[in-house]
């Protein structure tokens, strides 16, 4: 997946085949196909499993090349857009018609999610908190925007965690 010529099709392909610290650049489109699942450790003690779009789980940046306007990642109603962890980083994309428990535009693990910057977030609902998302930090340059359509007031933004190194880039 180094250049456009051997670029994966979808974002979760390149995802799975990134290592910690490479950069994914995603092209212009509505991502709606494809899915992933990811079991959790509930509160008190029960497991829960959930259905993602897009699941990051190692330390990546996966950022749309021309922002908000043009790169959507849709749930069609009945899964969570993305779900983040491990230090994950998503930049630049919409996420709407997402559904889940907890987050359904974007979450993460309650501990080591990830980081939410240049995005919108519209049409999302989840059965618990978070319809547009929880459990991940918002951040990003100045200028940058997040857009929720529904979070709990405790939500703040935090301050983007900047990488020391350099990244590889895969195209998707």
């Amino acid at each position: 997946y180094a250049d456009l010529t051997t670029a994966a099709t979808n974002i979760q392909d390149a995802a799975d085949a990134a290592t910690n610290g490479d950069l994914i650049l995603v092209n212009d489109g509505i991502y709606q196909d494809g899915f992933r699942a990811n079991t959790v450790s509930g509160f008190p003690g029960g497991v829960s499993s959930e259905t993602n779009r897009l699941m990051i789980g190692k330390c990546i940046t996966v950022q749309s090349i021309h922002g908000p306007p043009a790169a959507f990642i849709s749930g069609s109603g009945m899964f969570r857009c993305v779900y983040l962890t491990n230090g994950a980083f998503l930049n630049g994309f919409t996420m709407t018609n997402g559904a889940a428990g907890k987050g359904g535009g974007v979450s993460g693990a309650m501990f080591g999610g990830g980081v939410v910057s240049n995005c919108v977030l519209t049409g999302n609902s989840a059965t618990t908190f978070g319809g547009g998302a929880a459990t991940v930090r918002r951040g990003g340059p100045p200028g940058a925007y997040t857009s929720v359509d529904r979070e709990l007031p405790r939500q703040l933004p935090l301050p983007v965690q900047r990488r020391s190194q350099r990244p590889r880039v895969r195209a998707a």
